[in-house]
């Protein structure tokens, strides 16, 4: 699937930037003129355009506190709009993360906008590329709202250094990551708003490998228009501590901060490693059918991806399924059922765009209706996929073509049950 990206000032028409997916040739800045006119042309008659759909492709206009509009055209194909304004307004937050909204919302300052959007491209870029995922685009944050956790099994002490190192910098914002998937975070980190919670996940992820970055970041909910500081430092290849602090202590305080708390775990931070790609303990048995499962806890806005259930997984072409097109086909089930059989686990947004003082029917209408589905599945013939929805939890799985759609859900409750009675995993349980 590709897509094309432009940012435009409402008032002005003036691009911020444009940003491709796939390969593409570059819009020409007269069509670019043409599609912002045709929704300033609705405005003034009273009409608010969302969305057309032609022969081969599909256009988006999504406004933001009436100074930013998104226009999206990507590929004619099964996704649903309810991801697509999940992913414009996850790129908006991206924006707010790094300038702040009192900057977006005035644009009085247009040149250095346009110099702070540079900083923003890696992340609309991942982004983008959940529209056609790749081993690269192993999280599932931005599609579901929330945080990518990893199961470590010596999670508390991990946690205990990292309160420690909180403390001593100054935070309660705290946590650690691993390839982008938290395996540890304090109490406030992960009261932070869904939104704010996958955008901090992906900036983690999508940024280059440094030993130390110290960056102000605007939290689009909690505090959009008083940066923080977000202070990142690499402690093995792969392994990140991310703090949320004030403007004290100075960084070189925390570098040494860094030695004094981090130094004596070096060997579990080294082993935590092991975990990626599989994000689940090898004392964890799956069963055999099971290619590839996401488990949401939609109460504490965390997701547990296993694309590698079994170790024999991380042969590239194990089962004749790579990894790759395991999240591709996750992916795309979580997008064509979520939003239309089975309820959103995302937050309300305060910055969705107003529509008639209104906010846009983003969730769908089937969350007030008395039965709620609750199991749904789709059966090809190289794969079959069944969604669960019990209490706070929702199960995806993708499974061979050969097993018995009868055995499929007896399979994913087996399976819900096995990875919410382990004892390690603390951090997806209620």
């Amino acid at each position: 699937m590709s897509a094309y990206i432009v940012c435009l000032s409402i008032n002005g028409g003036l691009p911020l930037f444009t940003r491709k997916y796939g390969e593409l040739k570059s819009v020409p800045f007269a069509l670019l003129a043409s599609l912002n006119g045709v929704s300033m042309f609705g405005d003034s008659h009273d009409v608010t355009l969302l969305n057309t759909i032609t022969s081969d492709c599909r256009i988006h206009w999504r406004d933001y506190h009436n100074s930013i509009r998104l226009i999206i055209c990507l590929s004619n194909e099964s996704v649903s709009e309810f991801y697509i304004h999940t992913l414009l307004d996850n790129i908006f937050q991206s924006m707010i993360l790094l300038s702040g909204i009192d900057d977006l919302v005035s644009l009085r300052h247009i040149d250095r906008i346009k110099k702070d959007m540079r900083a923003v491209f890696p992340m609309i870029d991942f982004l983008l590329s959940g529209l056609q995922p790749s081993e690269d685009t192993a999280l599932f944050c931005d599609v579901i709202g929330g945080a990518d956790i990893a199961i470590y099994p010596d999670q508390s002490q991990v946690s205990n250094h990292l309160e420690n190192f909180t403390e001593a910098v100054d935070s309660t914002y705290g946590a650690v990551f691993v390839a982008g998937r938290i395996v540890c975070a304090t109490n406030n980190w992960w009261s932070l708003h869904s939104d704010e919670l996958s955008i901090l996940s992906v900036y983690v992820y999508t940024e280059p490998s440094v030993t130390m970055s110290d960056t102000p970041v605007f939290l689009p909910i909690k505090s959009p228009t008083v940066p923080f500081r977000l202070v990142i430092c690499r402690l093995t290849s792969i392994v990140q501590v991310a703090v949320l602090c004030g403007p004290l202590p100075s960084l070189p305080e925390i570098q040494t901060s860094i030695g004094t708390h981090w130094s004596s775990i070096s060997n579990i931070l080294q082993t935590s490693q092991a975990l990626i790609p599989r994000c689940i303990p090898p004392s964890l048995h799956i069963d055999t059918s099971i290619l590839g499962f996401v488990l949401v806890n939609c109460q504490k806005k965390r997701v547990l991806a296993c694309m590698c259930p079994q170790i024999s997984d991380l042969q590239r072409e194990s089962r004749g399924v790579p990894i790759s097109r395991r999240i591709e086909v996750l992916r795309s089930f979580y997008r064509s059922v979520v939003g239309s059989i089975l309820p959103a686990s995302s937050e309300p947004n305060p910055h969705t765009a107003e529509i008639a003082g209104s906010l846009v029917p983003d969730h769908p209408s089937h969350a007030s209706l008395i039965h709620q589905a609750s199991e749904t599945f789709i059966s090809s013939e190289l794969h079959k996929c069944y969604a669960l929805k019990t209490g706070p939890y929702q199960f995806f799985g993708m499974f061979l073509p050969a097993v018995p759609n009868h055995s499929v859900r007896e399979i994913s409750k087996r399976t819900l049950q096995i990875l919410l009675k382990e004892k390690h995993n603390n951090l997806i349980k209620s």
